[in-house]
């Protein structure tokens, strides 16, 4: 998954990082919050390199967890 953009330009832009004012880390947390909602007990892990909401986690129902070039994207491991 992509991380969710503050700026308009979801579609129309480049992917971007954790790093710059355009991303949406609350929104970001939410798309992770639906997700593992939606396949309850299914995502096993949800890797990201933001370390705000690694340091969240890494729960059972914790956002993300710490996983090295997920810089500008998001990967969900399935049991």
């Amino acid at each position: 998954m992509w991380p969710i953009r503050t700026d308009s330009a979801l579609c129309t832009a480049g992917r971007l990082t954790w790093q710059p004012s355009a991303y949406g880390r609350a929104a970001t947390r939410r798309l992770v919050q639906g997700s593992r909602a939606k396949a309850s007990g299914h995502a096993e892990l949800i890797f990201s390199s933001d370390p705000q909401p690694i340091a969240e986690g890494p729960i059972a129902e914790g956002p993300t967890t710490s996983c090295p070039n997920h810089d500008n994207h998001l990967h969900i491991r399935h049991r």
